[in-house]
């Protein structure tokens, strides 16, 4: 988790039932999406709840590495 309100989410999914050794806060969005990445499997979807802003960082440095293309083109 990154973000100004990542230990609020993760207190939250603390009493949701998440075990808290599998929560992980990182400063930075960028290091927190490269962490997840590292930590998922090629064949398991890794889930990014984000408001607007922080997935428009996201989604960028997702398409510097070539993952997705322009968030506001259509794909062909």
């Amino acid at each position: 988790m990154s973000g100004t309100r990542a230990d609020e989410l993760g207190n939250r999914l603390k009493y949701a039932g998440l075990d808290p050794a599998r929560i992980q806060v990182v400063g930075d969005p960028v290091e927190a999406l490269a962490r997840g990445m590292a930590a998922t499997d090629a064949a398991t979807p890794l889930t990014i709840v984000a408001g607007y802003t922080p997935m428009i960082e996201m989604r960028e440095a997702m398409q510097r590495r070539g993952w997705v293309g322009r968030y506001w083109e259509v794909p062909p």
